[in-house]
């Protein structure tokens, strides 16, 4: 019985009781832990005899404090859990990307591979205009669902921000994401039922390798974001394979990497040294002869509130 002379549920306490050995006792006394108005925990008493309110005090008293320790550690918990995770979807966000990245590289340092894929959808933008937020909402968590079962078991799937999503496959090799990617591609082309209609979104994906395309965070990331862009480029659910790590190496150089350039255009700016930006998708797809190592120069110039552009000086 439990500390209110309650015989507790006998199939759901059985397994507990057998492996203390309490079941053979006499008398059995359950205290439970109680976190948040649910029973998080038990404690469990063998006696010969029934005891009574006063003998079973000082076991109350160690139930308690074992109830403050182990409430403070679901605390903790949870606090840990929040900052990696998306609310919305449940995904893992930036932060939690970049941990699980990191803690991915640090494997692949010793030999292991790694494929990222990263995610846009096509036409989310589109659905936030024309149903409002709470269907660009559902949309999200209707995507994040699809991606997560359409990966293997063992991959990672993210939400760093937007619509962007981001999946890591441990030990996979080109092929392998490259599959990954397109069934990911393929669920999100299905439509979306979404506020009594459906949508239809689609989306593109860039893949970038370990150790071939990059073996550090940022390099690995950028890499897969200019094959993204590349995807874009070709049109609505493309995948494209990242450049060679050393011409990434050389367009870095610009010291502008491609998803600041992303958001420039979609805040109406011109990276003026290339036509290449889509004022239609809010996406800027670096041209073909940048991805051979051709860069010479780049400027942004952002259009202030007046209707006029800010020319160079000279």
């Amino acid at each position: 019985m439990n500390e209110a002379g309650v015989e507790p549920p006998c199939g759901a306490m059985a397994p507990c009781l057998r492996n203390a050995a309490i079941d053979r006792a006499k008398v059995a006394v359950l205290l439970p832990l109680r976190h948040e108005g649910r029973t998080v925990a038990m404690v469990g008493l063998g006696l010969d005899r029934v005891l009574s309110d006063e003998a079973l005090q000082p076991a109350r008293e160690v139930r308690d404090r074992l109830t403050v320790a182990l409430s403070a550690r679901m605390r903790e918990h949870q606090l840990l859990h929040r900052a990696a995770h998306d609310s919305l979807t449940g995904l893992f966000n930036r932060y939690g990307l970049q941990t699980q990245l990191e803690a991915l590289l640090g494997r692949a340092a010793q030999g292991a591979r790694l494929a990222l894929i990263s995610i846009d959808l096509d036409h989310f933008k589109d659905v936030n205009d024309t149903l409002g937020h709470e269907a660009g909402d559902e949309l999200l968590c209707a995507a994040s669902h699809r991606l997560r079962s359409c990966v293997p078991a063992g991959a990672v799937v993210a939400r760093p921000g937007g619509d962007e999503f981001v999946v890591l496959l441990p030990g996979a090799d080109e092929a392998t994401a490259a599959s990954v990617a397109g069934l990911a591609l393929a669920a999100l082309g299905r439509p979306f039922a979404l506020r009594g209609g459906e949508n239809r979104v689609g989306g593109s994906a860039g893949i970038a390798l370990c150790p071939q395309h990059g073996t550090q965070r940022e390099e690995l990331m950028r890499c897969a974001d200019i094959a993204l862009f590349a995807a874009k480029g070709r049109g609505a659910t493309s995948t494209s394979c990242s450049p060679p790590s050393s011409t990434v190496r050389r367009a870095s150089a610009c010291r502008c990497s491609w998803s600041c350039a992303r958001r420039w255009c979609a805040a109406s700016s011109c990276c003026t040294s290339s036509p290449a930006c889509s004022r239609a998708t809010a996406a800027c797809s670096p041209p073909r002869r940048w991805c051979a190592g051709s860069i010479r120069s780049v400027a942004c110039c952002t259009r202030a509130s007046s209707s006029r552009w800010p020319r160079p000086a000279g």
